[in-house]
Parts: structure tokens; C-alpha cells; sequence
């Protein structure tokens, strides 16, 4: 299973990256993104099943007062639209990110201060969901559509 990685620390990619790929000789981090836009920019060329995205990610959301995650609505629906497959985990530091993350377009959500274990299962979990989905007969996968990158 291909896996991106979207956090604004290097570090914590890396760890991450060594994190998935020691625990599931069946998973591969295709792609690393260090802002919203990279990730935009690079999620066509990974084709990812799992995006690990951290909530506090550069240009993510808009901090303006009442307007709550406008930003990013429109980033889940982009990756959404050029890798529909795709399943979004948003990852953040604060377990109070939780409902506006999924309210954005996250299909799951985990705090950083889990254990490793509960990652690797939220992945399993979501993995499981997308074999489901090809299982059913309606499922079909869709072209590429163009998208223009974010600037």
C-alpha cells in the first residue's frame, strides 16, 4: 500500500517513514510533503491509499477569527478529487482538532501522543475500507482529472 507523509518537520517524516515501512513490509511511503501545497502538487505522481497529514501543516487552514477550516475543505477536496481512492488521516498535536478535521473532509483522525501501535492500526483499518469499496461491484476508478497547482 502506498502511503504519503505531509508534515512541516523533517524529523518527523523520517521517523514516520522508518515507522511504516520497519512494521509492514507490504507498505511504502511514496511521497513526503513539507506544506499544503507540495502535497497538492505531488499526490497525483505518489497515488496514495493513506495520506498521513498533519493538521498543523503550512497553509492548511485559515486562522482568521469564525472562519474555522475553510482552507482546509478546499486542500481535502483537491486530494480528493486528483486520488479519489485516497484516505485522509489527519494527525495533530491537539485531540481538540478532532471533529473540525473530520468536519473538513478527514476520514480519520489520531493524536501524535498515540502510540506507534494505534497508528499502524488507524492505517490498517482505513486500508481495510478501501479494499471493501474495490469489493463492490460499483466501484470503478476514476480518470485523471486535471487540476491546477495551488499557489
Amino acid at each position: 500500500m502506498r502511503i504519503m507523509i505531509a508534515d512541516s518537520h523533517p524529523e518527523v517524516r523520517a521517523a514516520l517513514r522508518l515507522l511504516l515501512e520497519e512494521q509492514a513490509a507490504t507498505w511504502i511511503v511514496a511521497s513526503e510533503a513539507g506544506n499544503a501545497i507540495e502535497l497538492v502538487n505531488r499526490v497525483r505522481s505518489a497515488n496514495p491509499r493513506v495520506i498521513l497529514i498533519d493538521w498543523d501543516l503550512p497553509g492548511m487552514r485559515v486562522t482568521q477569527a469564525g472562519a474555522g477550516s475553510q482552507r482546509a475543505d478546499k486542500i481535502f477536496v483537491a486530494l480528493k478529487a486528483i486520488s479519489p481512492q485516497a484516505k485522509i488521516l489527519v494527525l495533530s498535536t491537539n485531540p481538540e482538532a478532532r471533529d473540525e478535521a473530520i468536519r473538513a473532509g478527514g476520514d480519520a483522525f489520531l493524536c501524535k501522543s498515540e502510540p506507534p501501535q494505534q497508528l499502524m492500526d488507524v492505517i490498517q483499518s482505513l486500508s481495510v475500507g478501501i479494499a471493501e469499496e474495490r469489493a463492490q461491484s460499483s466501484w470503478k476508478p476514476l480518470p485523471n482529472l486535471p487540476v491546477e497547482p495551488i499557489k
